[in-house]
């Protein structure tokens, strides 16, 4: 096993709170893939994986976060402060700051910086000297419905909402109050190039640390070992065991997992069919994923007509506003930029699921152009299990646009009001504020209004990564489905796929592709592997083989 890092995973007495992972089990591969998916191509080697076994943190997880939406998401030990040291946040969780701010966490790429860690053991490897030394914990988050702010913006919670979104960009560049259509623009997001997002829970509950993992960061990526050697062929992989979904050698054949047992009596097809049947399999449209992103987009558009609406809202109730009472004006900027941030909220949330699953399909395209026969298929039985956490993902986005409504209207007296008699979001939402003073206060200007939403006739635009929409344009569903056709979403209308209709967009029961169940007659008895074998190696007819035998002792 690799040496103990400094810091102990042990509690007092005999309980281990994070145990090693065999390199060999699915749990460790499955990590490991996370892991590479989160490096975005970046060479990672001598990795290993402790699994944090802590029950107590196990059950305060799950009653917290049931129905919740859970994200993975990456922490770099090294920026954990003295209170969240790792021996400690495998023993208890994470403990967040005593003023209430929370702690933040990262979902998606991750982001190496240049530095080793100091509290690397002084036996680490000699193969990892001069690389960079990573440790990491691997968490589920429950982010449930996320709030954006920026980091302007007190870091509290509206009702109704389970954590914050960290904003990349300023909400409000311009500090006049209101989100304008161009800061709508800016923070929706870099797209998957730049996957990645920040969320801050306040509820130490709300996150679960589940692995912590040890890397070097390589420079470049490590040969692939040479197996042509004739000394090597017996641990040449020339056939694959559909069962056990992994690569036989001739050794394995002759000597080892396949020699007996159950085992012995598997089908097996050669490597290159797997392989074959694998590349085919993971260029297939997958059905679940397009309807997954169809759902999304149809929530979208749905944002994008609300949003429309509420800006014709705002444009209709604030002209008849102005020349009344300026301080009502105040009220009415301060209703539609609350419904705006909740919009913008929903819409990050959906854009960031596009882009979850645009990244890992990015991710499983650059393993197929640049992994070997072997390697592409344990990738791609790994991916099949991303993409089923991708479809289960439960989000709590949907209810929000029905029970958002452009419904402002004036009366009486000249104030705000919602038409169903609803309170006014912003009343629930606020982040302080004191009394209004229309002597003071010049932001309710009609070229405010015509900067913010510009003229509704002629449509107002913004661009969000790939996709341009219109916020106050009717035509906003045709400019989303030329956006599905340049994000080469193929056959994706504003119709629903044929196949079972869900209720929401989260919660989808996701099965992996099972292309090697049947083999077009490929399957190899005996005879048949028998010959198969003596070709690869160059064997005779008679059967005379080199003098490279398992009995020679050239293994």
């Amino acid at each position: 096993p690799p040496p103990t890092p400094h810091v102990h995973y042990m509690a007092s007495g005999n309980d281990d709170f994070a145990v090693l992972l065999d390199k060999e089990s699915d749990v460790y591969k499955e990590v490991v893939y996370q892991l590479k998916m989160g490096l975005n191509g970046h060479p990672a080697s001598d990795i290993h994986v402790w699994q944090v076994d802590n029950p107590q943190s196990n059950i305060a997880f799950d009653r917290r976060s049931q129905g919740m939406l859970t994200l993975d998401c990456w922490t770099d030990c090294g920026s954990l402060d003295a209170n969240n040291q790792m021996d400690d946040v495998c023993r208890r969780g994470f403990l967040l700051p005593a003023s209430g701010e929370g702690m933040s966490f990262m979902h998606g790429n991750i982001k190496l910086d240049d530095s080793v860690e100091s509290f690397m053991d002084a036996d680490t490897p000699e193969s990892t000297s001069g690389k960079q030394q990573h440790f990491y914990i691997f968490s589920k988050v429950a982010i449930g419905r996320p709030y954006i702010i920026d980091s302007n913006t007190p870091r509290t919670k509206p009702e109704g909402y389970d954590s914050l979104y960290m904003s990349k960009k300023s909400l409000d560049r311009d500090d006049d109050g209101v989100i304008s259509a161009d800061e709508y623009e800016q923070a929706v997001g870099d797209g998957v190039e730049k996957y990645e997002h920040e969320y801050i829970v306040t509820d130490p509950s709300q996150a679960l640390p589940q692995y912590v993992v040890r890397f070097a960061a390589d420079l470049e990526p490590p040969e692939e070992e040479d197996l042509q050697d004739p000394l090597k062929i017996y641990d040449r992989h020339d056939f694959f065991d559909p069962q056990l979904y992994r690569p036989v050698s001739l050794r394995d054949k002759m000597i080892g997992s396949h020699s007996m047992g159950e085992a012995a009596t598997h089908k097996l097809v050669s490597l290159q069919d797997a392989y074959d049947k694998c590349i085919k399999e993971s260029k297939k449209v997958d059905p679940l994923i397009t309807q997954k992103k169809h759902r999304i987009m149809e929530e979208l558009n749905k944002i994008d007509n609300k949003m429309r609406d509420i800006n014709l809202n705002f444009a209709d109730v604030e002209e008849k506003l102005y020349n009344t009472l300026k301080e009502n004006l105040a009220t009415l900027k301060e209703e539609v930029n609350c419904k705006t941030k909740i919009l913008l909220s929903t819409e990050l949330e959906y854009r960031r699921q596009l882009e979850e699953i645009d990244n890992s399909e990015a991710w499983l395209d650059r393993q197929r152009d640049d992994m070997g026969q072997t390697g592409f298929l344990q990738a791609f039985k790994l991916h099949t299990g991303v993409r089923s956490k991708m479809c289960q993902q439960i989000s709590a986005e949907t209810s929000i646009l029905d029970d958002l409504h452009a419904n402002l209207a004036i009366e009486g007296g000249i104030r705000i009001i919602s038409e169903n008699g609803d309170p006014l979001l912003s009343e629930t939402q606020r982040n302080g504020g004191g009394v209004f003073d229309p002597k003071n206060n010049n932001q309710g200007t009609t070229e405010l209004r015509q900067q913010l939403f510009a003229d509704a006739s002629a449509g107002a635009t913004t661009t969000t990564g790939n996709t341009k929409r219109n916020l106050v344009s009717s035509a906003s569903a045709d400019m989303l489905t030329k956006a599905h056709q340049v994000n080469n979403i193929e056959n994706l209308s504003l119709k629903p796929p044929s196949s079972t209709p869900l209720s929401s967009v989260g919660g989808m029961t996701y099965a992996p592709p099972n292309f090697l169940a049947t083999s077009d007659g490929k399957m190899m008895d005996n005879e048949a592997w028998t010959q198969s074998l003596q070709t690869s190696m160059g064997v005779g007819a008679n059967g005379n083989m080199s003098n490279t035998s398992p009995a020679n002792g050239n293994m």
